[in-house]
Order: C-alpha cells, then sequence, then structure tokens
C-alpha cells in the first residue's frame, strides 16, 4: 500500500477509532457524549482563537526546545522518520486535524474525566512514545509535551473541547508544515549543490 494512502487511513482511524473508544468508556461510566455541542458552541471564535493561539505558540516553544544542541539526536531522528514519508501539504492538514479530534476527545473528554487533567496528560505523551527513562533527551521534550497537554486540558475544561481539539490541531500543523519546509529547503539545497 503506497505511503500516503497508509498516513490517510491511519489518521481516518484516529479520527474514528478514539472517539468510538471515547464513546464506549462515556457510556460505560454514563457520561454525556455531546459531540455536536463540542463543535457549535455560543464562543466559537473565543475556542476558535485561543486555540489557534495556544497551538502555534505550543509550536514555536516545541520547536525551540528541539533546536538545541543537546537535542541534535532526536530532532534528526524525527526528521528522517517525516522526511521520509513524503508528506503533501494535505496530508499536514488531514493528519492534524484528524489527530486534533481524535485524540482530543479521547484523552480530553473520556480518559480526562477518569484520571484528572495531569494522569490524562502524561498518558498522551506516553502512548506518543515521548518519555523514555533510555532516551534523557526524548524525555526532556516529553515533560514541555506534558505541560503543553495539561494546557489543553485545562483549556477543554474552562473553555470547551473544541478550544482543545484546535490547539493540538494547531500543534501538529505547526510542526509538521515545519519539517516539510525544512525537507523542501534540504532538497533545493542539494539540488543547488549539485548543479554548482
Amino acid at each position: 500500500m503506497k505511503t500516503q494512502n497508509r498516513i490517510r487511513l491511519f489518521g481516518l482511524a484516529t479520527l474514528v477509532g478514539m472517539p468510538l473508544l471515547a464513546f464506549v468508556i462515556s457510556w460505560l461510566f454514563s457520561l454525556e457524549f455531546p459531540i455536536i455541542g463540542w463543535f457549535i458552541t455560543d464562543n466559537f471564535l473565543v475556542q476558535l482563537s485561543i486555540g489557534v493561539f495556544y497551538g502555534v505558540l505550543v509550536g514555536i516553544m516545541a520547536s525551540w526546545i528541539t533546536e538545541r544542541n543537546f537535542m541534535s539526536s532526536v530532532r534528526n531522528r524525527y526528521y528522517n522518520l517525516l522526511s521520509s514519508l513524503k508528506l503533501t501539504w494535505f496530508d499536514v492538514f488531514f493528519i492534524s486535524i484528524c489527530a486534533g479530534i481524535g485524540e482530543e476527545i479521547l484523552f480530553r473528554y473520556a480518559l480526562q474525566y477518569l484520571v484528572g487533567i495531569w494522569i490524562a496528560a502524561l498518558l498522551f505523551v506516553a502512548v506518543h512514545g515521548y518519555l523514555n527513562p533510555k532516551d534523557w533527551r526524548i524525555s526532556v521534550y516529553g515533560l514541555f509535551m506534558v505541560l503543553a497537554s495539561a494546557g489543553f486540558g485545562y483549556m477543554a475544561e474552562d473553555l470547551g473541547m473544541l478550544s482543545a481539539i484546535i490547539a493540538h490541531a494547531a500543534v501538529d500543523v505547526y510542526l509538521l508544515a515545519q519539517l516539510k519546509l525544512e525537507d523542501k529547503k534540504t532538497t533545493f539545497e542539494s539540488i543547488k549543490y549539485d548543479q554548482d
């Protein structure tokens, strides 16, 4: 199966599978599951604005952390992995939106209700592999992401789920777009170097 097809299938699985799991958890613990209410809300513009602002801010800070010299091995590992996927701009936005919706509904709604903001944030980051006792560098990034993820949790509680969904999608768009642009720059520089 073509890489783009696998990526898009994974995005769809996240978009559908995680909310289904959240729905089951909600049903088991008698929680409401107001999915329409999350997206149609009185404070839509407030949630949109704060979500985009927080997401871009987290993206900038995450990028700054990975640009530190001590993080070069982590940065190179993820850059090589993601650049090998050859993401299109459609993929960048599609994956980010799927992850924002699917992961936030599971982690910020269902799991956060059961275990609280901080444990849900810790679980979210651990599932992504950013907490690794054998690699302190990735764990530094992971600890930052726990703080950022807890921010998603507080946003979901205080503003509404839509703000957390938008913030998550904005972080992913920012970081994936940065990698895509870096990949394009590297490709351009290698072509230019080959021509000289």
